[in-house]
């Protein structure tokens, strides 16, 4: 995986720095350079393209260091919602095998950890219940309940 993604930034790299290269106005003006008649000497036109050259590698490394900046970001982003999505899973496991909880009304929101459950259910034995089970669930930080009880009897 790490094989994958160091040959993609290195792809990206100098796809980047070809396309910044052809791009450029400067470097086409310094190649045009050799048809007229004040055209600078060969050393000239050489380090001009050189200098064209390192200003555009150098453009190149900033922008692959933001790219490999922005891939990070998102893949820590994917990783922290699929942790999230295990403990939602977990949780709502946890509810299906416990024969006293009505586990349909209620709905399970995790982020970084903490979770959230709302919905309506019967009785507050049952949102007790759902608020334990959500608790043991690994992973969870914390517990918040938005549960509303249902009116008894009415």
């Amino acid at each position: 995986m790490k094989t994958f993604f160091v040959a993609l930034l290195l792809g990206i790299f100098i796809g980047s720095a070809i396309t910044a290269y052809f791009n450029s106005p400067e470097s086409f003006r310094g190649m045009l350079a050799l048809e007229k008649t004040d055209a600078p000497k060969p050393s000239e036109k050489m380090e001009t393209l050189k200098e064209a050259a390192k200003d555009t590698l150098e453009g190149g490394k900033e922008k692959a260091a933001r790219l490999a900046e922005n891939v990070k970001e998102k893949g820590q982003d994917a990783i922290e919602s699929s942790v999230d999505l295990k403990i939602a899973i977990a949780i709502r496991g946890k509810f299906k095998l416990d024969q006293e909880i009505e586990s349909d009304p209620i709905r399970i929101d995790v982020k970084d950890g903490l979770v959230t459950l709302s919905g309506t259910v019967p009785d507050y034995d049952m949102a007790r219940r759902a608020i334990e089970k959500a608790a043991e669930a690994e992973g969870v930080k914390g517990v918040e309940s938005n549960l509303e009880v249902a009116k008894e009897g009415g």
